[in-house]
């Protein structure tokens, strides 16, 4: 082939392409002036779409913690003991240095001033009356002169029966609620957040795939009156029916799957934390669903 008939295809390659960009040029300006006599609206052919719907599964959050006694010990006055438990364990102990005074005001009344000799005409019922008045006096000086700390085991037996009926009142056992310090809240639904969702259970789900369920998440503000909030994407709006299934798997998963390897590990300051319950003491295990 020579150099001249090299050059002639090229020439008429170039000439072509030209045309085509020409003529798909005026085809893109005669769409453009149809889609402008309607409005804006385009009439080529729009991509297939899929609705995606969230549905936000509410599940309670119960709590328990381990109570260490030693707490007692860490200081000699009720007032900073007190302070010590609400601080460390979020537990209301407001109550217990009143208490703790009214009972040792009235553990041993006041001896008052030693009795006077010269007040008895009998020796021997003076004798009698100071003997008293020195017991008195030794029991009050015992009470008053040791640190609070170190009272706490008569107080606890005087007014509670016992020690570990004592401790009974500052065990962690309720609703999420309960806690008192918001910190350690965020804290536990941080972590709870994030164990569920490394967990990615919605492959485990048996009827992901029949209910058209494709995501299951915690999600990170949906922190709300001591429940968290579980995320359900799906690809259809499920009925009542489907709903009810996707909620026993998630009550299922909190019982007995995922949850219960959760609540077995202590987490923020020792407490235990469980997504599930069938004990009416902390009152009616119930999730609650929204769609979005």
């Amino acid at each position: 082939m020579t150099i001249l008939k090299i050059l002639v295809i090229l020439f008429k390659e170039n000439i072509g392409t030209k045309k085509k960009k020409i003529k798909d040029m005026k085809n893109m300006k005669i769409l453009k002036t149809y889609e402008a006599f309607l409005g804006g609206e385009s009439i080529l052919p729009k991509p297939a779409e899929t609705d995606i719907i969230t549905y936000e599964f509410k599940v309670p959050v119960r709590i328990q913690g381990e109570f260490d006694d030693s707490v007692f010990s860490y200081y000699s006055d009720i007032d900073e003991i007190a302070r010590k438990i609400e601080n460390e364990y979020g537990v209301d102990a407001s109550w217990l240095p009143e208490q703790f005074n009214q009972w040792k005001e009235y553990k041993v009344d006041d001896p008052g001033e030693e009795p006077d000799e010269d007040d008895f005409e009998n020796e021997d019922d003076y004798e009698a009356e100071l003997e008293d008045w020195n017991e008195r006096k030794e029991e009050y000086d015992k009470i008053n002169d040791q640190d609070d700390a170190n009272l706490l085991y008569d107080y606890a037996k005087d007014e509670f029966g016992g020690w570990d009926k004592f401790l009974k009142e500052f065990e962690v056992d309720g609703l999420i609620d309960d806690i008192v310090d918001s910190g350690d809240q965020r804290e536990i639904y941080s972590e709870l957040k994030d164990d569920f969702n490394e967990s990615e259970l919605v492959q485990y789900f048996d009827k992901a795939d029949e209910l058209g369920v494709i995501d299951m998440k915690v999600v990170d503000d949906r922190f709300e009156n001591g429940k968290f909030t579980i995320a359900v994407t799906a690809t259809k709006e499920l009925s009542e029916e489907e709903l009810a299934e996707v909620e026993d798997y998630i009550s299922g998963q909190c019982s007995d799957g995922w949850g219960e390897s959760f609540e077995q590990q202590p987490i923020v300051n020792g407490y235990y934390v469980s997504a599930w319950w069938n004990d009416d003491k902390y009152g009616e295990y119930k999730i609650d669903i929204e769609k979005q």
